[in-house]
Parts: C-alpha cells; structure tokens; sequence
C-alpha cells in the first residue's frame, strides 16, 4: 500500500488474509474509485489506489477522515 507521511508503518497483511469481508471490501472501493476516474470524475491525487489505500487504513484509525469521503 502506498506509504502516506506521518503514518507509523503497519502490516495489513494479517487483515486482508483473515477470513471475512476485509479484501472484499476494498476490492470494491478500488472498483468504484477506478471506475469513477474512467468516467472523468476528479479524484484526490494518487488515483483509485491510494483511494482503496486510505480506506483501508481508516478501518484500522477512525479517527482519520476521507477526502472526499
């Protein structure tokens, strides 16, 4: 995942390989984000990854907001 500044360096890889709706879940945020951005809709810089990127990383901090949300 891309690295954001500030953020401490977290493995995520224990979440996304448990069992449950984790890798579902931003499989379907980056499909939606991809899909805006082919449509021309402005993304935050960085693209549908860094998109799905800090989605992610929000499940783990809630305190930190999206934007756009």
């Amino acid at each position: 995942m891309p690295l954001e500044r500030g953020y401490d360096r977290v493995d995520y890889l224990d979440a996304l390989v448990e069992p449950g709706p984790a890798l579902g879940q931003l499989f379907s945020v980056y499909a939606h984000a991809r899909a805006a951005e082919l449509r021309g809709a402005p993304l935050a810089p960085g693209g549908a990854d860094v998109r799905a990127a800090r989605w992610f990383r929000s499940t783990f901090r809630p305190a930190q907001t999206l934007e756009p949300p």
